[in-house]
């Protein structure tokens, strides 16, 4: 996946349904306002860009990591899958303007930084419905008092889980950190990046849920 061309990317969505019927609904999302409608997946795929169709195959593995009959966390899980396509997107979109390279690498991040959310319905205790009403430092304050574990931490473990590599895990983290931690404190020349993806997360958590409902917000 992260070394496919346009075209064998292509090829792999068209051979999961799911996944191809997402990068169509996507393209033709009412954020992207267009006029006519996309019909095909290479005409998406050029459309959305590389790194945002990479971004929904890893957004929709980590999405069914997680399968849950209860209709909350479902409705919760959808929430938080739809936020992290949102940061992806944003991320793509402010890259270049902010001075920021290597959109691939920054959408990724921007994915795995929700994953500690994606999986703590799974820790014993939590309440994943009562996240979309509370402010970041509140929910993670709460995280911390009723469950002893933030989501940021559950995402570091589960990468570490994983095995994912060790330099994509540290920047995952950091993003993380920056609730507490300004971005330039340990590793300057990473501070744009961090804060890009920090501050997108914290639009798209924003939009997704009607806190912010006009783009001049």
């Amino acid at each position: 996946m992260a070394a496919a061309s346009a075209r064998e990317l292509g090829d792999l969505v068209l051979a999961e349904p799911r996944l191809a019927a997402r990068v169509l609904a996507r393209a033709n999302s009412a954020f992207y306002g267009l006029q006519s409608p996309i019909k095909s997946i290479p005409h998406a795929i050029t459309y959305l860009g590389v790194p945002a169709v990479r971004s929904m195959a890893l957004a929709l593995l980590l999405a069914e990591t997680f399968p849950a009959a209860d209709p909350v966390v479902r409705r919760y899980h959808e929430r938080t899958w739809s936020a992290a396509l949102l940061t992806a997107d944003l991320c793509s979109l402010l890259s270049a303007r902010v001075g920021v390279s290597d959109a691939g690498l920054l959408t990724t991040h921007a994915v795995l930084a929700h994953l500690g959310d994606l999986a703590l319905p799974a820790v014993p205790g939590s309440r994943p419905d009562f996240a979309g009403e509370l402010d970041l430092v509140t929910r993670l304050t709460r995280e911390q008092e009723q469950l002893g574990v933030s989501s940021v931490a559950v995402g570091t473990i589960l990468m570490q889980e994983w095995r994912l590599p060790a330099p994509m895990i540290r920047e995952v983290e950091a993003i993380g950190r920056l609730v507490v931690t300004p971005p330039d404190s340990r590793d300057p020349g990473r501070a744009a990046h961090r804060g890009l993806v920090y501050a997108a997360m914290r639009i798209a958590d924003a939009i997704v849920c009607q806190r912010v409902r006009e783009p001049g917000e």
